[in-house]
C-alpha cells in the first residue's frame, strides 16, 4: 500500500479547540496526494523507504523488551528551531508568539493542556502524558548560541511551499525545522509536515500559516491545535483513518492508522462525540483527527509508535542523544532557556544605512537570551540615550553617526557593541532639478558616496541592474532578467535618492515620464506588474502613482523562455504621470517589479521636468466628466481629450486613491468605475496636450 509522507491540515483547524466546542463549516481536504507525488518524483527511493521504515517500527513495538521499557517514563527532548519568513508586519510574529507555542506543545504533549474527565468516558484510560519535550535551540549548527528563532523577510511568505526552505534549513537529524509563513500556497492549507524518513533532510519539518503559532499576538488556543496536529504528523502518526487525507470516506475503515488504540473510522467534521463510523465509537478527540470537538487528548498507543519511530528512524534517534542536546543547547532544565549573553547585536530598520535629516529610524535589539536592560548611546541624535528595547531616533544634521547598545540578561551579564557609522546622513544625497536618468552611470547602484540609487532584493535572486548595448536611445538600460528567474512572486524595487522638487514652474505643472520595454513568455503569461511609487517622507510611506501589467506592460509579442532584448525604439512605451502634488518638496522613486513568469523587465529615461503642453486651465475648458456626480464603482466618461497617456484618481489632499483602467475611442475616454467612499474626488489626466484636473462627486 502506498503510504502518504506529507501531511497539510486545512485551514479549518482553526476551529480545533480544547475550551470550546465548535462545529467545522465548509470543510476542505489535504493537500497530501499532489505533493506526495511531487516528492516522489524526484526521490523515487523515498516510497520504498516509508514503507520499509513502517515495518521497521511496527517490529520494534513486537518485542517484548521494548514493550516493557515504554513503561519507565524516559523523557525524549525534540530541539526545535522557528524560521520566521515573513512579508509583512503581521507575518512577522514575536519572540513571545514563539514561545507561547513551545509551551502549547509542552503541555499537550505532556497531558498539561486540561481536565481529563472532559474526554469520552471510554477514551479516558487511553490518554496518557508522553513525556516529550520541545525546547528552543540555543546552540545553531556551527554552535554559535541562538535564541532559536530566527527571521528572514521574503516575498514568497504569502505562497509558501517547500521552496521556502532552500538555504535556511539546519540539519533535520539535530533540530525539528519550523517555518511560520503568511499563507501556503494552496489558500486552504494552514500547515503540512513530513513523516519520519518520508522526505530528504532539506525539507524535513513543518510548514505552517503564522496564526497557527503559539496563543498570544496572532495565535491563540484554539489555533494552536494545528501545530499539535503537524507536530504529531512529524513525530510519526496518521489520521485516525489512516495515511489518506480525505476525511468521512466509507473506505476508510478498511484502512488502519497502525495505532492499537485509536479504533477504525472514517474521519469526519463537526463535533459529535457519539460519532460511529466503522461499528466502534470514534475518538472524534483525538488531535489527529478532523473534528472541531473539545479537541485534547492522544492515546497510549500514538505515543508508543512515536518512540518506535525514535528507535528505528537514523535522523529521529540521533535528535535524542545527550551529545545531541549539548550540540544544540538544549541541554536545560524545560522553561529555563540559558540567560547569559553570548551575542549582543541590533538592527536599524532600513533598507540602506543612509538616511535623510530628521528622518525617524527604528533602532531594533537583536541580541541573543533573555535581556532585561537596554542602554542605547546615540551621539548627534534625538534623543542621544535610551533605556528602551526598540527606540526610534532621528538626526538633523549630515554626517556619520556611531551607535552603541550595552544590554544586561536576567543573571545581570552585561554586553556592549559599538558600529561605527551606523547611520550616514549626506547633503549630496539630493538630486537635482529638473532630474533625467539615462542609466548610464556605472556606479549608479555602488551605494555611498557615489552611486545614488539603491537596490532591494529580499529573494537574493535576480536583480535590478545596468546592462550594455541595450537601451531606449543610448547604450545602457536598467534591467531586471526575468528570464532568468526560477522563483513565483518575486519583488524587485530600484529607489531614487531623494529629488528636490521646486515650490512652482512656469507651466504650473511637473511631470515624472519614464520609458520601459518588456515580453511575456507565452500568451498565457500576463501577470508582471511594474508599480511606481513615490515617498515624500524618506521613505517612511509609499504612494502607487502607476501601475501596469497584462497588455499595457507588454511592449511587443511573445517571446518564449530565452533572454530578451528590445531591437528597437518600437518595443519600448513612454508613461507620463502628473506629480504637481508634490512640488516643493523633497521624493523618493520606487521602481517595483513584481515577477510572475515573464520575460525581461527594462526601464530607461527617467524624467521630472516642467509639465510640457497648454496650461492646465486652458485644457480644463474643453474637457467634461459624465455623468458627474456617478455613482461608487461605475464606469464614466471623459470628453474633449485626443490621447489620454494615463488618469489617476486623488483625494482632497492630493493622495491618490486610485488608477484606474480607461479606453479610448476618437476623443471619449472611458473611465472604469473604482469602488469608492462618497465624497468629492480629483481625476487628474495627462493627456498628448498636458495634464488636466476635474472634480467628481460619487455618491
Amino acid at each position: 500500500m502506498r503510504k502518504a509522507i506529507i501531511f497539510s491540515c486545512m485551514t479549518l483547524l482553526a476551529a480545533l479547540t480544547s475550551v470550546a466546542q465548535q462545529e467545522l463549516i465548509n470543510p476542505k481536504g489535504c493537500d497530501q496526494e499532489s505533493r506526495t507525488a511531487k516528492l516522489w518524483e524526484q526521490y523515487p527511493e523515498l516510497e520504498e523507504q516509508s514503507q520499509a521504515l513502517n515495518q521497521q517500527v511496527a517490529d520494534w513495538l513486537e518485542k517484548s523488551e521494548n514493550r516493557a521499557s515504554l513503561k519507565n517514563g524516559e523523557t525524549y527532548t525534540i530541539p526545535v528551531v522557528f524560521h520566521i519568513v515573513y512579508n509583512d508586519e503581521f507575518s512577522n510574529i514575536s519572540d513571545a508568539q514563539v514561545k507561547t507555542a513551545i509551551d502549547y506543545l509542552n503541555e499537550v504533549y505532556n497531558k498539561e493542556n486540561g481536565d481529563s474527565a472532559r474526554i469520552v468516558t471510554d477514551f479516558q484510560e487511553r490518554m496518557v502524558p508522553w513525556n516529550f519535550e520541545f525546547r528552543l535551540a540555543s546552540l545553531d549548527p556551527n554552535g554559535n548560541c541562538t535564541s532559536g528563532i530566527n527571521r528572514y523577510f521574503d516575498s514568497r511568505a504569502s505562497s509558501a511551499n517547500d521552496d521556502i526552505k532552500e538555504g535556511r534549513q539546519w540539519p533535520a537529524d539535530k533540530y525539528l525545522n519550523i517555518y511560520s509563513v503568511r499563507r501556503i500556497d494552496d489558500a486552504g492549507v494552514a500547515g503540512y509536515a513530513y513523516l519520519p524518513g518520508t522526505a530528504p533532510g532539506t525539507v524535513d519539518g513543518i510548514l505552517v500559516n503564522s496564526i497557527y503559532v503559539g496563543t498570544v499576538g496572532t495565535g491563540s488556543r484554539a489555533r494552536s491545535a494545528t501545530l499539535v496536529h503537524e507536530v504529531g504528523h512529524y513525530l510519526g502518526l496518521y489520521h485516525p483513518w489512516g495515511p489518506g487525507n480525505n476525511a468521512g470516506v466509507a473506505s476508510n475503515c478498511d484502512i488502519d492508522d497502525e495505532v492499537g488504540d485509536t479504533p477504525n473510522t472514517t474521519g469526519g467534521f463537526g463535533c459529535n462525540l457519539n460519532r460511529t463510523t466503522c461499528g466502534s465509537l470514534d475518538n472524534v478527540q483525538n488531535y489527529m483527527d478532523y473534528s472541531g470537538c473539545s479537541t485534547e487528548m492522544f492515546t497510549r498507543g500514538q505515543r508508543n509508535r512515536c518512540i518506535g519511530f525514535f528507535n528505528s528512524d537514523q535522523a529521529r534517534s540521533n535528535m535524542i542523544t545527550p551529545e545531541n542536546l549539548v550540540a544544540t543547547g538544549t541541554d536545560y532544565a524545560r522553561g529555563e532557556f540559558p540567560d547569559n549573553i553570548c551575542r549582543v547585536d541590533f538592527k536599524i530598520g532600513k533598507q540602506r544605512p543612509e538616511a535623510c535629516l530628521d528622518e525617524p529610524i527604528q533602532f531594533t535589539d537583536n541580541s541573543a537570551y533573555e535581556i532585561t536592560e537596554w542602554d542605547w548611546e546615540f551621539p548627534g541624535g534625538n534623543p542621544s540615550t535610551s533605556s528602551e528595547p526598540n527606540p526610534i531616533v532621528t538626526y538633523s544634521e549630515y554626517g556619520e553617526y556611531d551607535v552603541t547598545l550595552t544590554v544586561t540578561s536576567g543573571s545581570g551579564e552585561t554586553a556592549t557593541l559599538t558600529k561605527r557609522s551606523a547611520v550616514q546622513i549626506y547633503e549630496h544625497f539630493q538630486l537635482d532639478y529638473p532630474y533625467t536618468e539615462e542609466f548610464d552611470d556605472p556606479e549608479i547602484f555602488d551605494g555611498p558616496p557615489f552611486g545614488y540609487y539603491t537596490i532591494t532584493n529580499p529573494d537574493n535572486d535576480v536583480f535590478w541592474e545596468l546592462q550594455q548595448f541595450v537601451g531606449y536611445q543610448d547604450q545602457l538600460t536598467a534591467v531586471v532578467r526575468g528570464a532568468f528567474i526560477q522563483r513565483p512572486n518575486t519583488v524587485d524595487d530600484m529607489t531614487s535618492y531623494p529629488i528636490d522638487l521646486p515650490a512652482t514652474t512656469n507651466a504650473g505643472g511637473v511631470s515624472l515620464t519614464y520609458h520601459y520595454a518588456h515580453a511575456f513568455t507565452s500568451n498565457a503569461q500576463d501577470d508582471d506588474v511594474l508599480e511606481v511609487q513615490i515617498s515624500a517622507d524618506c521613505g517612511a510611506s509609499w504612494n502607487t502613482i502607476d501601475e501596469i501589467t497584462g497588455e499595457t506592460l507588454s511592449t511587443t509579442d511573445f517571446v518564449g523562455f530565452d533572454s530578451w532584448e528590445p531591437e528597437s525604439q518600437d518595443e519600448w512605451k513612454q508613461r507620463t504621470i502628473d506629480i504637481s502634488e508634490y512640488l516643493g518638496q523633497s521624493i523618493n522613486l520606487r521602481f517595483r517589479y513584481r515577477h510572475s513568469g515573464g520575460n525581461n523587465m527594462y526601464l530607461d529615461r527617467v524624467l521630472t521636468e516642467e509639465t510640457v503642453g497648454i496650461s492646465e486651465k486652458e485644457l480644463s475648458k474643453q474637457v467634461s466628466l459624465a455623468p458627474n456626480p456617478t455613482v461608487s464603482g461605475e464606469d464614466f466618461n471623459v470628453s474633449g481629450l485626443s490621447q489620454v497617456e494615463n488618469v489617476a484618481i486623488l483625494d482632497l489632499t492630493g493622495k491618490t486613491v486610485s488608477i484606474p483602467e480607461f479606453s479610448q475611442i476618437q476623443n471619449e475616454v472611458v473611465i472604469k468605475g473604482t469602488p469608492l467612499e462618497a465624497g468629492i474626488y480629483i481625476v487628474r489626466i495627462a493627456d498628448a496636450q498636458g495634464v488636466v484636473s476635474k472634480r467628481l462627486r460619487i455618491k
